[in-house]
């Protein structure tokens, strides 16, 4: 049974973080002067997304639970900060996550380096990852991000260092 339910909850935390790129759009154009970023270290490598244009952070409230999607999609990598409350997000900490009532609380990291392998945050239950917001009004989310992603049949990612600054899309 319990392999049943952290099948379940793979294959669930899959289908939101790819959810959560379709629902943000497909964006390509890039403007070198945009403030706006998402920026982490993927074992020691430098990954960024810039402009304003390849990025979106949305905020929804449904069935009780406030989300936020935070998103980068270019050719071909993508990523994605998810939060999920039972309170409206604002600035703090977001760590690990769990379910209550079968509703996810909490953070998750999603990256796909190539378009075609997805890595997702730990699927137990931890303190894994880790979303800081710092900043939080009617145009920008502003915040920091670590924690390790996995993806079966490969090495683990270990996020570091991670930046965002991304305007708000909608809310």
């Amino acid at each position: 049974m319990t392999t049943i339910k952290i099948y379940f909850r793979n294959h669930s935390l899959m289908l939101l973080w790819l959810l959560a790129l379709l629902s943000s759009g497909c964006k390509k154009n890039k403007d070198s002067d945009d403030p706006y970023f998402i920026s982490f270290l993927a074992n020691g490598e430098k990954v960024e997304f810039k402009g304003e244009s390849n990025l979106s952070a949305e905020f929804q409230f449904t069935t009780n639970i406030y989300t936020a999607n935070i998103t980068a999609i270019t050719d071909p990598a993508d990523m994605s900060l998810q939060l999920y409350s039972s309170r409206e997000i604002k600035p703090g900490t977001y760590s690990g996550y769990s379910y209550n009532s079968g509703m996810l609380t909490g953070a998750v990291i999603g990256y796909s380096p190539d378009g075609i392998i997805i890595y997702l945050s730990e699927t137990e239950l931890s303190d894994d990852p880790t979303i800081i917001i710092t900043e939080l009004d009617d145009d920008i989310i502003k915040g920091s991000f670590e924690g390790t992603i996995k993806s079966a049949g490969q090495m683990d990612i270990e996020i570091t260092q991670g930046e965002f600054q991304v305007k708000i899309t909608d809310q």
